[in-house]
């Protein structure tokens, strides 16, 4: 264990892995040890190691397997680009005096379709020709409204000139709903070649998928392969069932039949498969599932049907330690009346669940063996809180520090998508109180979408959108916010973790030559200081957004900071009120929500004018209602507008209201 232990650790500081501290949660594996048997005649045990980057990417992954007379190591890099696709994969195996080397290139479109894969390898045959690596292979596509239309596949003869060995083409129908409703195959000579058609359920689940063959003699589809599924209300396959097409019969063959069944939780306890051959019934297996009380398969037990019953086969056991790591594997099978060692059967995994996929991917089935146990673990950061997406669909509350000393706040707020050329952004209202807390003396609509990392923010006055924030960020890195046609050049100075609500939370801490939108960039919710860069948007104003205070996603509070109170806060801020309320500066519409009709109360220190007019707009800045204020009390007639958030303004204050 010592050596793979040194030779992952030599191999991750070549790659660069691991350049940074992080707090340590054991949630996901890096390093094990695992010892299988098959029997007497072939014991050997397997170390591995993973590692992953600072963005939660497996990176390096490494095993030797220790044979009684022999050995054998694989080994594999993974690089990402700046968008986190894969960019480099190279493999090295060895194994007695065999050895091979293969690098994988990948090459994306601006819409992050791959478009080529380039292999080089480097092996004992190779070094024949030359000591550097050797063109292998190639494969190019070529997509429209991004499906794949065309594929090459070229093979080089150890680095000679590039064959074409395979070329396909590829057309594509669509249903009502967007899915494809039939895909086919063509080769070089522009013939088809295969044609699969889908079929869907209401909520979009494939119910049925048909493969045909074309027949160049007859110039017509021929039937090769059926499959037809069904589905819970809860969305789960409850069955597949797979047929051959018999040109004997004219009819559908069976072929295999699989059956689930689930526990509340959604993991299937039960699975039924049953295949067919020539016709007839020709194996008939169940699989029964059972879990611990943390919800981990804690065994498997294998059954095939004989003499009308299902008689035990072969059984695996999981052991798991307190972080509901599996430590132990055992596979026995039932030999007369009672169980003893067995090797597992063929499917069977030493680890269960999506945050075991990279493990699985990297060490396979432990199929044959009679015993997996891990010995050791090094824990690595849980990846999903490495690059913390940010969550737009929420609701902020930042204090605002007026010239005069008084606190007010500002509010943002998600209400609704939106499209703006090909993107759909997120509308954040954001509004501004000064001098009266009842007064909304500012609303604009934001857009803003995060994708790979990156929180764009639109430009009104460049009518494009521009970087806001840049989540995968690291120390020494910079990006440019663009504010109208004035700009400012963020710096990171630090990448720091924090744990809040028991999570391990990415922060960055950014600079600017001005110092206008210095401070800490949380990669869950935005500015600390401020979400949008309030000093460069407002220069030389009265006031200055100071700090956030809360923050909401829904009615949940997952942020809180001062002495606020942010359930009063949030009751406020969405508060519907069924009469006015009235106060020196402001005015009231009532009722909230409202049907049919509003009524504004007037301040109290105010009589109406012929200046005083409303404007009623939406949550696009839409005019929809425009008119004059001729009395307090007034009824406004609201019956054409649909159900939603309207703001209402009058003067130069606005208020927020919704109808039912």
């Amino acid at each position: 264990m010592k050596k793979t232990l040194a030779i992952s650790v030599l191999m991750a500081l070549a790659i660069g892995a691991f350049a940074q501290e992080y707090i340590q949660q054991p949630i996901a594996i890096s390093t094990w040890t695992y010892v299988a048997d098959y029997g007497a005649e072939l014991p050997f045990n397997k170390d591995i190691s993973l590692q992953y980057d600072e963005r939660g990417n497996l990176s390096y992954y490494y095993h030797v397997i220790n044979y009684p007379n022999s050995f054998y190591t694989n080994a594999m890099w993974f690089t990402y680009d700046a968008l986190n696709r894969l960019s480099f994969k190279q493999t090295n195996y060895q194994e007695a005096n065999q050895f091979g080397t293969s690098r994988y290139y990948y090459t994306y479109d601006v819409s992050s379709n791959l478009v080529e894969c380039l292999v080089k390898i480097r092996d004992r045959q190779s070094l024949y020709y030359t000591n550097d690596f050797v063109n292998d292979s190639k494969d190019v596509y070529q997509y429209e409204n991004g499906k794949k239309t065309r594929w090459e596949h070229f093979k080089s003869n150890y680095g000679n000139a590039y064959t074409l060995v395979l070329q396909y083409y590829y057309l594509y129908d669509y249903s009502d709903s967007g899915n494809w409703s039939s895909e086919t195959k063509y080769n070089a000579d522009e013939q088809p070649v295969t044609k699969t058609e889908y079929t869907y359920s209401d909520t979009q689940e494939i119910l049925t998928k048909t493969v045909s063959n074309w027949s160049a003699e007859t110039e017509t589809w021929l039937n090769s392969s059926l499959t037809e599924n069904t589905y819970s209300d809860q969305h789960l396959l409850l069955s597949k069932a797979d047929f051959n097409w018999s040109d004997a019969t004219g009819t559908w063959l069976n072929s295999s039949l699989t059956e689930y069944e689930y526990n509340d939780n959604g993991n299937f306890i039960e699975k039924r498969v049953t295949k067919w051959s020539a016709g007839e019934i020709s194996e008939q297996k169940k699989e029964l599932y059972s879990y611990d009380e943390n919800g981990n398969c804690s065994q498997i037990l294998f059954q095939t049907l004989a003499d009308s019953v299902y008689a035990d086969q072969n059984r695996a056991t999981y052991l798991y330690d307190e972080n509901n790591l599996c430590t132990n594997a055992n596979a026995e099978r039932w030999v007369d009346t009672a169980w003893v060692l067995g090797g597992f059967p063929y499917g069977t995994y030493l680890f269960f669940g999506d945050i075991y996929s990279d493990v699985n991917n990297a060490i396979g089935s432990i199929a044959g063996c009679t015993r997996a146990e891990v010995t050791d673990y090094v824990t690595t950061p849980n990846p999903q809180y490495l690059q913390a997406p940010m969550n737009l669909e929420g609701e902020w509350y930042y204090e605002i520090l007026n010239d005069d000393g008084s606190i007010t706040y500002q509010h943002l707020e998600y209400v609704a998508d939106t499209t703006i050329g090909n993107e759909r952004p997120k509308v954040i209202v954001r509004s501004n109180t000064q001098y009266d807390r009842d007064t909304i003396t500012e609303v604009t609509h934001e857009y803003v979408y995060e994708e790979n990392g990156i929180v764009y923010w639109w430009n009104k006055d460049l009518e494009e959108f521009t970087v806001l924030y840049d989540l995968d960020a690291q120390p020494g890195d910079s990006w440019v916010i663009k504010v109208g046609t004035e700009s400012l050049t963020m710096h990171v100075d630090t990448v720091e973790y924090f744990e809040l609500n028991g999570l391990n939370i990415r922060m960055l801490r950014v600079s600017d030559a001005e110092g206008v939108f210095n401070g800490d960039i949380v990669c869950s919710f935005g500015h600390m200081t401020s979400f949008f860069p309030e000093r460069l948007m407002n220069r030389n104003a009265d006031f200055e957004v100071n700090g956030l205070r809360c923050y909401w996603v829904g009615d949940i509070l997952l942020y809180h900071n001062g002495d606020e109170d942010c359930d009063a806060i949030h009751s406020e801020l969405q508060g519907l009120d069924d009469g006015p309320s009235t106060g020196s500066g402001t005015f009231a519409v009532y009722p909230n929500p409202a049907d049919g009709v509003v009524f504004v109360r007037l301040p109290q220190c105010d009589s109406p004018t012929a200046d005083q007019t409303y404007r009623i707009t939406n949550l696009t800045g839409q005019t929809l209602l425009q008119g004059r204020i001729n009395a307090d009390g007034q009824q406004i007639n609201i019956e054409k507008l649909p159900a939603g958030m309207y703001f209402i303004t009058f003067g130069d204050a606005t208020q927020k209201f919704v109808v039912q």
